[in-house]
């Protein structure tokens, strides 16, 4: 279940099924024979991914204290809407952890914004759980450095919770960073690829259909 990349523990998924994070849910109709009814438009009808790494290989970082993992990524919007991290749960981890998502645009500098969960609410699965992070939108640069930074409450070696990565570097707008502790400066992560992440922008909103 572990694996080791020069001392410095990861952990390996259970499984690599994609589990929605999501709490939109769309309702069929209750009679199928029926024809269905127009829906309302949903959250996604007027988001858009702008950047992304999804592919993984299996293992992650934990994310409990001190060792502090990031992500740089360069945007091609002017609008940050929301991120999603591909994340994973090891072991029992205490309940609840809270897990923090940082966006910032020079990792030793103040957030830009950050939003946090609390994994008593949304449930992160040890077969992996795509977890949306929606935030007040954010005005960004396009082709301009930013950075994630995902972080959690607590936990242990045997029992938290994990962000999966790739192995190679398929992200070539930004890679990987790791702070082991404070008393140590961010650096780049060698030895793994990218981690697993999507930003999105919101699109203009068609007036005519726009939810009240």
């Amino acid at each position: 279940m572990k694996k080791k990349i020069v001392g410095i523990v990861v952990f390996m998924l259970v499984a690599t099924t994609v589990v929605s994070a999501t709490d939109i849910i769309i309702k069929e109709p209750e009679n199928s024979n029926e024809n269905p009814q127009p829906l309302p438009p949903s959250l996604f009808d007027w988001w858009c991914v702008d950047q992304k790494q999804t592919h993984q290989d299996g293992y992650g970082y934990t994310l409990y204290p001190p060792e502090l993992n990031a992500q740089r990524f360069t945007p091609t919007k002017d609008k940050l809407t929301a991120v999603s991290l591909y994340l994973f749960k090891v072991g029992n981890p205490p309940d609840p952890i809270l897990i923090t998502v940082h966006v910032l645009d020079n990792l030793t500098g103040s957030d830009l914004i950050n939003k946090t969960i609390n994994t008593s609410v949304v449930t992160i699965k040890a077969t992996g759980t795509w977890v949306l992070f929606d935030f007040e939108d954010i005005s960004v640069t396009p082709e301009k450095s930013y950075y994630l930074i995902c972080s959690g409450t607590t936990g242990d070696i045997s029992n938290n919770y994990c962000w999966l990565f790739s192995n190679d570097d398929n992200y070539t707008r930004g890679e990987a960073w790791r702070k082991p502790s404070q008393s140590i400066p961010w650096g780049k992560n060698t030895q793994i690829g990218d981690f697993c992440f999507k930003t999105y922008f919101r699109k203009p909103l068609d007036s005519s259909s726009a939810p009240i």
